[in-house]
């Protein structure tokens, strides 16, 4: 069985719900004093790191430069949160210092250029826009905890936007008049 872009995405909508079953009821300690700690935060670096998955692995069907483009900055910015939420795990407290924050600004601006590529109708699948924006402005909107549920949705969303049927179809150019 081949992996796809949509099997990550799910993994990464699985994650972050099961981060957020832990997260919503339990206060992480620093430096992390439970075992609950380091689970949660073990199931955010997963989450993190599927989300970066799906999109790396979603860029290789991506055709034209300036939407591959698009597409990485997300996924670099989801390689950085994921990447301080590991060494974050191993390290027992909070190391991300301004990592995390660029890691943020990355998920939230190239989501933020695919949101403008898909209400120009130049993304492919449609909708793949829409749903990252929505599901990171609701995110930081509700905080930690209660805002892993709409990062989660935002991801099953996504993994139904990647279905074989609404991928490969291809992003018509606007015709100059």
């Amino acid at each position: 069985m081949t992996i796809t872009p949509r099997h990550l995405a799910v993994l990464a909508g699985t994650f972050f719900a099961a981060t957020a079953v832990i997260d919503i009821p339990h206060e992480q300690a620093q430096p992390f004093v439970s075992t609950f700690d380091y689970v949660l935060e073990a199931l955010f670096a997963l989450a993190l790191g599927f989300s970066a998955a799906a999109l790396w692995s979603h860029l290789t069907s991506v055709r034209t430069r300036g939407r591959r483009i698009a597409w990485s900055i997300p996924a670099l910015g989801y390689t950085v949160l994921a990447v301080t939420a590991g060494a974050t795990h191993v390290a027992g407290r909070d190391v991300g210092g301004p990592a995390f924050p660029i890691g943020l600004l990355l998920v939230l601006g190239g989501s933020v250029a695919l949101l403008v590529l898909d209400l120009r109708r130049r993304l492919e699948p449609r909708g793949a826009g829409i749903v990252l924006v929505a599901a990171v402005v609701v995110m930081a909107v509700l905080g930690d905890g209660w805002g892993l549920i709409p990062w989660s949705a935002g991801w099953f969303a996504l993994a139904a936007l990647l279905s074989p049927s609404r991928v490969g179809t291809p992003v018509r150019e606007p015709v100059a008049a």
